[in-house]
């Protein structure tokens, strides 16, 4: 009995150890499983990021054709840390400008540039750069007559808000030929437009929701032969070019029809904006010439169907000029330097504007005489060109801009003192330069004039 009791004992110590270790292990299992695995936070949590050794340059094309992001290993320092320059992306409508980090420079942005194809900027964080792109305007395209293709060039907004310009154009060069610039008309041609030629400074209107499309001509000449008082250079195979000499007194010109077979166009002397009137009294053209029309009487230059006032002589003595009902259009420096009075007495001509012109053509009346006091425009006048009245010798008094007018040029009245402008319209605002901003109009329209002058608004200008 006492065998069999101990025995009971032993098995039952034995058993309550086993159940002793296995709570020890169950333990030891339960602890070291807490140790490895994150806090619940209600849902299993993740492992932490490992750290990368590198930096990550993103390129954010904002619309335009993708390209891949950059590494740049953390070790890197300095200028060795810095990128080379992508391809530049492309966009339909657009031109890329620059690459720029919104959140650079405490979140005012920063422009990254690239020296040699190689970025200014060093990378010392993860950086994303965003293209920047200029809105294309206009297409402008060339007619070279004579010397090839000119490749096709672009004009774009940018981000100064500035009005766009056609800027620096091709100069093409030609064997035996003189490049004079790049008109909006073929050579030879006679047409109602505000500026015969661009220059750098000819600003691109139009609506900048639609891409316009320009074609500008090339104008050469050639081939000058001296005849009498004016010599005649050839343009392009095609028209002769006529140009009246400075220096003789009162004279009359005849414009022939052609010259050695080709027709003959009105010239400019000073270059091809300012029209060549010199010291002509009156111009005479054949009924046949293909470009000039002149009525016999007044000896004025106008175009062939009369629309438009090509030049007037520069003294043409006459008590009362009235412009013909037909005109639409003084061309540009039609009026340039004219003399405008009734005889050599001094006595002003009086010089009436008719009731259905439209145009007022760039310089049309830059430097006139001093016989001008007085100016007034017809309701039927839409446009004022680029210093139309400028440097009318300090003494043009009163001038009055019509409520139709959609346009006034830059320094329309530049150089003129003591003149009072009416406008019939309602005072605008003016910007931080005193520019007055009326819609539509250049902002610097009233620029250029001195001692006493004064715009007055109203209903009544």
């Amino acid at each position: 009995m006492g065998i069999i009791k101990k025995m009971k004992v032993s098995k039952f110590v034995i058993t309550l150890i086993c159940l002793g270790l296995f709570l020890i292990v169950a333990g030891t299992l339960v602890a070291c499983n807490t140790q490895i695995s994150p806090p619940d936070n209600g849902g299993g949590g993740e492992q932490p990021p490992t750290e990368r050794d590198y930096w990550i340059v993103t390129f954010d094309t904002n619309g335009g054709t993708p390209i891949e992001s950059v590494h740049v290993s953390k070790d890197l320092v300095g200028e060795d840390s810095r990128i080379r320059e992508p391809e530049n992306p492309s966009k339909e409508g657009f031109v890329f400008d620059e690459w720029r980090d919104e959140d650079a420079n405490n979140g005012d942005g920063l422009d990254w540039f690239f020296n040699n194809g190689i970025s200014t900027t060093n990378v010392t964080r993860d950086v994303t750069l965003t293209a920047q792109w200029d809105k294309i305007i206009a297409n402008i395209s060339f007619e070279s007559n004579g010397v090839g293709e000119i490749k096709e060039q672009v004009r774009t907004t940018n981000k100064y808000g500035e009005t766009p310009k056609y800027g620096e154009l091709p100069k093409p060069t030609r064997e035996g030929y003189r490049f004079w610039g790049w008109s909006f008309v073929q050579p030879g041609l006679v047409t109602n437009t505000p500026d015969l030629f661009v220059r750098e400074s000819t600003e691109i209107g139009g609506n900048e929701e639609e891409i316009m499309h320009i074609t500008l001509y090339a104008w050469w000449c050639s081939d000058t032969d001296e005849v009498g008082r004016a010599d005649f250079s050839l343009i392009n195979d095609k028209v002769y070019y006529m140009k009246i000499y400075r220096g003789t007194f009162s004279v009359d010109i005849d414009i022939p029809t052609t010259y050695k077979d080709k027709p003959v166009l009105m010239g400019f002397q000073g270059g091809p904006l300012v029209p060549s009137t010199a010291d002509v009294r009156s111009f005479n053209v054949s009924s046949d010439n293909p470009f000039y029309f002149t009525n016999g009487i007044d000896g004025v230059l106008y175009n062939k169907d009369m629309t438009a006032i090509v030049a007037y002589p520069r003294f043409r003595y006459a008590e009362r000029y009235e412009m013909p009902s037909t005109i639409k259009e003084l061309a540009p420096w039609s009026f340039y330097s004219a003399v405008l009075y009734a005889d050599a007495t001094l006595k002003r001509t009086e010089l009436i504007f008719n009731e259905g012109l439209e145009n007022i053509g760039v310089g049309a009346f830059y430097n006139a005489s001093d016989s001008i006091r007085q100016i007034q425009l017809p309701s039927s006048v839409k446009y004022i060109g680029d210093e139309a009245f400028g440097y009318t010798s300090g003494r043009l008094n009163a001038i009055n801009i019509p409520k139709g007018v959609e346009y006034v040029g830059r320094n329309a009245f530049v150089g003129n003192t003591d003149l009072t402008i009416y406008v019939d319209g309602p005072q605008p605002l003016q910007d931080i330069h005193g520019n007055w901003l009326v819609d539509g109009w250049h902002k610097e329209w009233a620029k250029g004039i001195y001692r006493n002058s004064t715009i007055i608004w109203g209903s009544d200008g």
